[in-house]
C-alpha cells in the first residue's frame, strides 16, 4: 500500500513539475525529452522522501517508512519529500533550461509569477530547514555518543538530597552548583530535565575543555516551561569535556530552594521543529524581493487603477496591514499566563479617564463622576508633582483638576465617536486598543485614498509595481503599530486624530475630481479637519493645509473664485466652524475658556498651570533631533533592531522615554535632503508647494511636541507629513532615472527603503512603549524570539 501511495504522490508532483517547467520557457520540449523528464524526476521524487527521513533524523536514513505501514507521519514525510524534490527539481530544469541550453523565459506574467513563487519556496524550504533548525544537525560529524546522567551522577555544592521531597535543598553556602565529570567526551550540548517549580530559572553552564584546565563560565541561561527547547543548551566546546557545571546565581544563602533534576543528557539530537508562520514569512519576503527586484519584468505594468487586477491587488495589501494591525493588538494578551479577559480589565482599571469620560456624558455633565479627595482639593499646588508627592497627596492621575471635579483633558471626539456609541448599544464598555485598532484601519484606508489622490494625476505612468511599493513605504514610515502595541487612553487619541485629519486632507483633495459630488466631499473634509482637532489640539496646525488645497482645486477649474466656489467654501468651512464652535463651547463649560482643553489643569508629570512653553529654544532643539535623527541599534538579541537609549543634555525639566529611534532610522526620509533637485518637476505637477506646505506643517508638530517630551508614541502626528514629500521625491528620482536610461538605479533604491521600512515596521510592532509586549506577555515574545533566534 505504502508503494502505491508513494507512486500516486510522485507521479503528481512529476507532472507539475514537468507542466510548470515548460510553461516557464517559450521553447516546446520534444515528446522524447519529455518522457525521460518525467521518468527521472519520478525517481528523484521518490527519492525525495528518502531525504526529508534523513534530514529528520539528523543521519542515515532506514527506509522505515517505505516498508511499513502506512499511517499519518508516513504520509507527511512522503508529501513533505515529494513536495521538496518537485520544487528543487523545477529550479534545476529551470536553470539548466536557461543557462545551459539558453531557452528564453516566458513573458507571461502568470507563469513568471509562479516562478518566482517556486524560487522563494525553495529558498524558504532551505532556510526552515537548515537555518532556523541548524542545532538539528549539530552532533553531525566526529563522534558525539549520547550519555545520559542521572542523580547518582551529580556532585552538589549548596545543596543535598532531600529524600522526603526527592529534590535537591539549598543549604546556605558560598557558591551553588551541580558538577558532571563525563568523562572526558566531546560535549556539543547538554538537556537537562530539571523542575524548579518556577516559570523561570536563571542558570550559567561552566566547563572545561582542551584549552582551559579550569571551568570557564558562559553568559546567562535562561530555562522557561513554557519553552521546551530553552532546555537544551548548546556547547560550543575545543576537544573532550572532563567537566561542567550547571550553577544557579539566583541562589542567596538567606532563602531555601528546591528543585529536581532526574537526569542530565549529553549530545542529544535536538528534535527538528517546522514553523509553518516562520516559513510562510520567509517564503513571502522572498517573493516579494524576487517580484520588485530591480529589473523585474513586473516593473513593465503601467499603473491603471481601473484595472481589476491591480485593484485587487490594492485590496490585499490593505488587508494584510489590517490583519498585521489586528495581531499587534491582540497578541499583547493572548497566551498568556493569566486570561485575556484579566489581563484587559487590569489595563482597563489603570487606565479608565476615556471610561470614565463616557459615564460623565451619559448623566450628562462635563465634569467626571469621581470626586476629588479633600487632600487634592486643599493642596497649595496641586499642579505641582513635586508637592503632590512629598504630602503623599492622593489623586486620579493624568486627568484635570479645576474648581473642586476632576475632567478628562484627552480629545472628546473618540469617546463621543466611538465609545458612548458603542456604551449605547451594548451596555458595556469598549477596550481602548479595540478603539484604536478601528481608527488606526481606517486611517490607513483615508492615507492610501490620499496617496491614490496625489500619485495617479501626477504620476500616472510609473510602473504599478513602483506604486505599490511607495504606499508599503508610506504605511511602514506611519509608526501606527507603536501606538496598537499598547493601545491605551494617549494611544487612543493620537490614532483616532491621525484618522480624521488624513481623512479630512484626502476628502479635500478628491472633491475637485468628483464634480456632482464636490460639496460632499468638501463638507466631509470640514467636519473631519475638526474632528481631528477634538482628538488632537495640535493638529489645528495642519489646517493651514487646507487653504491651499482648496486654492489648488479652484484652479483646476480654470479661474478663481467662480460662482460654485463660494458654495465650495460654505460646504468645507460650515461643519469645521459648526464643530469648532461645539468644542469652544466644551472648553469654555469645563475650564471657562474657549481655548482651554485642560493643558495647564493636568495632574501629571509637568506642571502646565505656570506655562506650557517650558523647554525653549534649546530644550525644543534638542527634543526635535531625537525625534528625528536618533538611530536605532543591532544586536543578535530579537527583534535585532533596538531601540537607542537618549540622555538628552538639557539642565531643565524635560521628560523623554528611555530609548527611542528617530524618523530618519527609515531610508526613504533621507530622499528629503535632495528634494530641492525635484523643485522645477514637482512645480510643473503643481506638488512642490504642497510639499513644503507638510515639511512646515511636520516641522511645527515635531516642534509642538517637543515642548512636552520626546515619547515615540507622537511620530504619529508629523511622520505622514514627512513620509509623503520623501515618496514623491522617490518618484522623481524615478522619473529621472528612467530618462537618463538608469531605471535600476531608481528601482534597487526603492527595494532598499521598502525592505528597510519593513525590517523597522516589524521592530516596532515588536516592542512598543516601555517594552510593553516584552514585560505583558513575555512568554509570547520569548517564544517568538527563540523562532528566530535559531542559534539558540
Amino acid at each position: 500500500m505504502q508503494w502505491i501511495l508513494l507512486t500516486a504522490l510522485s507521479l503528481a508532483f512529476v507532472l507539475s513539475t514537468v507542466f510548470l517547467t515548460q510553461k516557464w520557457s517559450n521553447v516546446r520540449r520534444t515528446r522524447r525529452t519529455s518522457v525521460i523528464l518525467i521518468l527521472i524526476c519520478f525517481l528523484l521524487n521518490a527519492a525525495g522522501t528518502v531525504v526529508i527521513e534523513g534530514i529528520y533524523k539528523a543521519g542515515r536514513p532506514t527506509f522505515f517508512y517505505h516498508l511499513h505501514s502506512p499511517g499519518t507521519v508516513t504520509l507527511k514525510f512522503f508529501i513533505s519529500g515529494c513536495a521538496l524534490a518537485a520544487v528543487s527539481l523545477c529550479v534545476l530544469i529551470d536553470l539548466f533550461e536557461t543557462k545551459i541550453q539558453k531557452k528564453q523565459h516566458s513573458a507571461q506574467y502568470f507563469w513568471v509569477f509562479s516562478r518566482i513563487v517556486t524560487y522563494s519556496l525553495l529558498i524558504a524550504s532551505i532556510l526552515e530547514l537548515g537555518l532556523f533548525n541548524m542545532r538539528h544537525y549539530e552532533l553531525i560529524g566526529s563522534e558525539k555518543p549520547g550519555i545520559v546522567f542521572e542523580r547518582g551522577s551529580y556532585w552538589a555544592q549548596g545543596f543535598y538530597f532531600n529524600r522526603a521531597s526527592q529534590k535537591f535543598t539549598s543549604y546556605p553556602n558560598n557558591t551553588y552548583n551541580v558538577t558532571i565529570y563525563p568523562g572526558r567526551v566531546k560535549v556539543r550540548n547538554i538537556l537537562l530535565n530539571m523542575d524548579s517549580g518556577q516559570p523561570q530559572t536563571r542558570i550559567r553552564v561552566g566547563y572545561t575543555d582542551e584549552t582551559f584546565e579550569f571551568p570557564i563560565e558562559l553568559q546567562d541561561h535562561i530555562l522557561d516551561i513554557h519553552i521546551p527547547e530553552s532546555y537544551s543548551i548548546p556547547l560550543h566546546t575545543v576537544g573532550t569535556t572532563y567537566m561542567f557545571q550547571i550553577q544557579f546565581p539566583d541562589v542567596t544563602p538567606d532563602r531555601s530552594v528546591e528543585f529536581s533534576i532526574p537526569s542530565v543528557a549529553i549530545n542529544q539530537v535536538v528534535p527538528l521543529k517546522i514553523s509553518p508562520i516562520r516559513f510562510l514569512l520567509t517564503a513571502a519576503m522572498i517573493l516579494l524581493l524576487f517580484a520588485f527586484w530591480p529589473g523585474s519584468i513586473f516593473y513593465g505594468i503601467r499603473l491603471n487603477l481601473r484595472s481589476i487586477k491591480q485593484r485587487t491587488l490594492i485590496l490585499l495589501v490593505i488587508i494584510a496591514f489590517c490583519g498585521w494591525f489586528a495581531w499587534t493588538t491582540f497578541s499583547s494578551y493572548t497566551g498568556s499566563d493569566t486570561s485575556f479577559t484579566e489581563q484587559k480589565s487590569k489595563l482597563s482599571q489603570s487606565y479608565k479617564q476615556y471610561t470614565q469620560l463616557v459615564d460623565a456624558l451619559l448623566v450628562p455633565r462635563y465634569a467626571l463622576l469621581e470626586k476629588p479627595e479633600k487632600d487634592i482639593l486643599n493642596a497649595e499646588r496641586p499642579y505641582d508633582k513635586t508637592y503632590r508627592d512629598h504630602y503623599n497627596i492622593f489623586y486620579a492621575w493624568d486627568t484635570a483638576l479645576y474648581h473642586g471635579a476632576y475632567y478628562v483633558y484627552f480629545g472628546v471626539v473618540p469617546a463621543v465617536t466611538v465609545l458612548l456609541p458603542w456604551k449605547r448599544i451594548t451596555g458595556s464598555d469598549l477596550e481602548l486598543d479595540y478603539a484604536s485598532l478601528l481608527f488606526c484601519c481606517l486611517g490607513l484606508v483615508g492615507i492610501y485614498g490620499l496617496y491614490a489622490c496625489i500619485i495617479r494625476k501626477a504620476f500616472p505612468r510609473i510602473p504599478f509595481l513602483l506604486y505599490l511599493m511607495g504606499f508599503i513605504i508610506l504605511v511602514c514610515t506611519l509608526n501606527l503599530t507603536w501606538c496598537l502595541r499598547r493601545g491605551l487612553v494617549y494611544e487612543l487619541a493620537i490614532c483616532s486624530g491621525f484618522c480624521f485629519i488624513v481623512w479630512a486632507v484626502f476628502l479635500t483633495c478628491q472633491a475637485w475630481d468628483v464634480r456632482h459630488f464636490r460639496n460632499w466631499f468638501l463638507a466631509g473634509g470640514g467636519l473631519a479637519a475638526a474632528l481631528a482637532v477634538g482628538c488632537r489640539p495640535t493638529l489645528l496646525l495642519v489646517s493651514i493645509l487646507f487653504p491651499l488645497l482648496i486654492i489648488r482645486g479652484m484652479k483646476q477649474d480654470g479661474k478663481l473664485l467662480q460662482p460654485q466656489h463660494l458654495w465650495n467654501l460654505l460646504s468645507f468651512a460650515v461643519p469645521y466652524a459648526l464643530i469648532g464652535l461645539l468644542l469652544m463651547k466644551y472648553n469654555y463649560e469645563r475650564f471657562g475658556s474657549i481655548f482651554e482643553f485642560g493643558i495647564h489643569y493636568q495632574l501629571t508629570e509637568a506642571n502646565e498651570s505656570v506655562t506650557w512653553i517650558r523647554t525653549g529654544i534649546w530644550g525644543t532643539t534638542l527634543a526635535m533631533l531625537h525625534y528625528l535623527w536618533t538611530p536605532l541599534k543591532l544586536s543578535m538579541d530579537f527583534p535585532f533592531f533596538h531601540l537607542s537609549e537618549i540622555q538628552i543634555p538639557y539642565n531643565g525639566f524635560l521628560l523623554h522615554a528611555k530609548e527611542t529611534f528617530g524618523l530618519f532610522s527609515f531610508p526613504i526620509c533621507w530622499l528629503l535632503l535632495i528634494l530641492g533637485k525635484f523643485r522645477n518637476r514637482l512645480q510643473s505637477k503643481g506638488l512642490w508647494t504642497i510639499c513644503i506646505y507638510c515639511l512646515l506643517i511636520g516641522v511645527l508638530l515635531c516642534a509642538a511636541c517637543s515642548q512636552f517630551s520626546v515619547v515615540t508614541r507622537y511620530m504619529v502626528d508629523f511622520a505622514w507629513l514627512f513620509a509623503f514629500p520623501a515618496i514623491l521625491a522617490l518618484f522623481c528620482l524615478y522619473e529621472l532615472f528612467e530618462e537618463k536610461g538608469m531605471k535600476p538605479w531608481a528601482e534597487g533604491a526603492a527595494v532598499v527603503c521598502m525592505a528597510a521600512g519593513i525590517a523597522i515596521f516589524a521592530v516596532i510592532s515588536v516592542t512598543g512603549e516601555d517594552n510593553w509586549f516584552q514585560r505583558i506577555n513575555p512568554v509570547y515574545f520569548r517564544q517568538l524570539a527563540y523562532q528566530f533566534e535559531f542559534w539558540k
